[in-house]
């Protein structure tokens, strides 16, 4: 297993830029699961760097949603593979931002929608 630090709030790694907030790639065989997108599209730029692929996601874990945490997804959706659907890992009463970030409910995000919960 290699966990990849895409995105923190300091970097000591020449080259690579930091932000407020957390983008972390786990790999594992064939798994390749993106820990939140941190603040923006600065994990794309950090992970080029790295010499990492987005492109091709098996998995897009969540935390919760705050810009920090959730605020490259317009960025990453741009990067995914023309097929490439991530299994989205959330949990279902901590996304209402889903429905807010505009253009990541259609086309390839499509299946990212989260569970309806049955409390509300």
């Amino acid at each position: 297993m290699r966990v990849s630090v895409l995105a923190e709030n300091h970097s000591r790694q020449p080259g690579l830029s930091a932000e407020a907030g957390l983008a972390l790639l786990i790999e594992d065989g064939e798994r390749r699961i993106l820990f939140d997108t941190a603040r923006s599209g600065l994990l794309l730029d950090n992970a080029a760097r790295m010499g990492l692929d987005l492109s091709r996601l098996s998995h897009l874990a969540l935390s919760h949603g705050h810009y920090d945490h959730s605020g490259g997804l317009a960025a990453l959706r741009a990067q995914l593979a023309p097929h490439a659907r991530p299994q989205l890992i959330a949990h279902p009463h901590r996304t209402p931002f889903w429905r807010a970030k505009p253009g990541l409910a259609d086309g390839r995000c499509a299946n990212w929608a989260c569970p309806k919960s049955r409390r509300g």
